[in-house]
């Protein structure tokens, strides 16, 4: 069957198909119930790439149910890891020592990747490399995030952890949403300094969300926008809503409401 209205080009600007397709998307899982997860990505898991199985709710699911939701993720080619802050529990309470069995373990239930992060429990340089290469040992894809949630980090260290985390072999840097919200509203000179200074393929943002302090549903389609404009449709972008996949991909093809790219100031 005919896709919808076929005679109406967006392929040009920006292919269904994920080969070869810039502009990466994560959506974030807080617990969708699998029937649920299943019927989003029917509708739209063409225009996904990755899952974020939310902090450290992976911990909480029955082993079946997790089994089945990394399964389903797999089977729509996306890669799927559980949430940083997971980790970086893990590194709280138990030491580093418990690093290579939470990656066999993240391996086991069928994850793909991991992410390493230091939101609440900062980690050294050391420390940050010494888990990319036990997560690469391990077969794990590495997504390293900087940036912090609860406090600003200067925008050159931003970029210093960034680097650092790709020569040491993460397949990708996400930069933690906060940092780029100040007094409610998007940091867009921040942005800048970021999107000039690193390989924009290689690093996705991530939208921020409810528990950032002054963060509306306004803000994030805002700044979602924002983004596209500056970087472009293939910006890579994280912490999506499975609610809002199609809504982001009519922003990146310009059948949104702010019309096609050459509308946009």
């Amino acid at each position: 069957m005919a896709e919808p209205f076929a005679f109406i080009d967006v392929a040009a600007l920006r292919p269904r198909a994920r080969a070869g397709r810039a502009g990466l998307t994560m959506v974030v899982d807080g617990g969708i119930p699998l029937a649920r997860m299943g019927d989003g990505l029917a509708l739209a898991g063409d225009f996904a790439d990755l899952v974020k199985v939310k902090v450290g709710s992976a911990r909480l699911y029955p082993a079946a149910a997790l089994l089945a939701k990394t399964a389903l993720c797999r089977e729509h080619g996306l890669a799927v890891f559980p949430g940083g802050q997971f980790l970086e529990y893990a590194l709280h309470v138990h030491g580093a020592e418990v690093a290579p069995a939470y990656f066999a373990e993240t391996a086991r239930l069928g994850f793909t990747a991991v992410e390493i992060s230091d939101n609440v429990v900062r980690l050294s340089d050391g420390e940050r490399l010494d888990l990319i290469a036990g997560a690469r040992a391990a077969g794990l894809g590495v997504l390293s995030e900087v940036g912090a949630k609860h406090e600003a980090t200067d925008a050159d260290e931003l970029i210093r952890q960034a680097q650092l985390s790709l020569d040491a072999g993460a397949d990708l840097v996400l930069v933690e949403a906060a940092e780029f919200v100040t007094g409610g509203r998007a940091d867009l000179d921040l942005l800048a300094r970021v999107t000039a200074a690193l390989d924009m393929a290689r690093v996705m943002i991530e939208l921020p969300g409810a528990w950032i302090p002054g963060v509306t549903p306004s803000l994030i389609d805002g700044m979602s926008k924002a983004l596209i404009r500056a970087v472009g449709p293939g910006v890579n972008l994280g912490n999506v809503a499975f609610d809002d996949l199609v809504e982001l991909e009519c922003a990146r093809v310009g059948l949104g409401t702010e019309g096609p790219p050459g509308m946009r100031g």
